[in-house]
């Protein structure tokens, strides 16, 4: 029910605009993290290109750039003979693509190795931060609307605040301190392929609107990422849903060439109803959230973590709205 009301043009406007918004935000935050912080993590700026296989979406998406004109960054229409030449690993299996669109503002690169140089910097000394990985949360202990500690599996744990940003498991731990995140999985598959000197694959990011499936190049590999499973809470890999984006990639890119066969992935993505993240406060005075991002935690990362720190310490909020509150 709460994803039908989210589905009213007046919210959907409302979160279009305020995803938007909160997007630009992290990009320009991130961009300039790397550009202070030098991290090496196959991070690029060379676009992203969108192909269309329908002629009644591809339309569709034309008018919507049109009207949008004034907010859409440079985008760009492009003819099926644009596409082609923008990209040429896709001619060889790109017989049903009727246009598309070119975003020459988007960047890609890979969230892991990033994660793993900021845990390297933060580990120093000088930082004074501490990583308890493998560390269960169980719950909270309470004195009135404030948490006074953490139970976990290990010793408890104590601080002046406390963020709630665990994805998925943020479920059940808003639950425990008395509301509902309504967080909910959505399972996704991903293929990364090793790439050769006779691979063609994509110099930029590509995403197949007809199947919805994504490519990104990360250096010298091709993430190949897709499918939403909802109910399904079993995070193992569904083989019939590997062979399926794989024989995706093979119709797309059937001389993509890989050095072997690419390694899969299937993971949940914590979704709310309405597509948007919960970045803020709670009920307990003490107790903050930033999850529920869906798809989009890399992509919305750097700007939900500067929101949070904004409203955590009473400094003035690049989202001057209410947006992304706990209501």
């Amino acid at each position: 029910m709460a994803f039908l009301k989210a589905c009213r043009r007046e919210t959907v406007h409302r979160t279009t605009r305020d995803m938007l918004e909160l997007g630009l935000s992290s990009r320009a935050l991130l961009r300039e993290m790397v550009a202070r912080e030098g991290y090496a993590f196959d991070f690029s700026s060379t676009g992203k290109l969108l192909v269309y296989q329908d002629q009644a979406a591809y339309a569709l998406a034309c008018r919507q750039l049109q009207m949008h004109d004034a907010t859409t960054g440079g985008q760009r229409i492009l003819s099926r003979r644009d596409c082609l030449e923008m990209e040429p690993a896709l001619q060889a299996g790109g017989h049903g693509i009727v246009g598309g669109i070119f975003m020459p503002e988007e960047d890609a690169g890979d969230c892991l190795k990033l994660c793993v140089q900021m845990h390297r910097q933060l580990s120093a000394a000088s930082h004074n931060v501490t990583f308890r990985f493998n560390t269960e949360v169980r719950g909270f202990r309470f004195s009135g609307q404030q948490v006074v500690g953490l139970e976990t599996d290990g010793p408890s744990l104590s601080a002046d605040a406390y963020v709630i940003a665990n994805g998925l498991g943020a479920q059940k731990l808003g639950l425990a301190a008395g509301f509902n995140p309504m967080i909910h999985p959505l399972k996704g598959y991903s293929l990364t392929y090793e790439l050769t000197e006779k691979s063609r694959a994509p110099a930029r990011s590509v995403s197949d609107i007809h199947r919805k499936v994504v490519y990104a190049r990360l250096g010298n590999r091709l993430r190949v990422a897709g499918m939403v499973d909802i109910g399904d809470r079993d995070s193992g890999v569904t083989a019939r849903r590997i062979d399926l984006l794989k024989s995706q990639v093979n119709a797309l890119l059937p001389e993509l060439a890989p050095a072997a066969q690419p390694k899969v992935w299937a993971g949940m993505r914590p979704a709310r109803p309405d597509s948007t993240p919960l970045i803020g406060a709670t009920p307990c005075g003490n107790l903050w959230i930033n999850a529920g991002h869906g798809m989009l935690g890399f992509t919305l990362a750097a700007g939900s973590a500067r929101l949070l720190a904004d409203r955590l310490t009473g400094r003035p909020c690049a989202v001057q709205r209410n947006a992304f509150a706990l209501h």
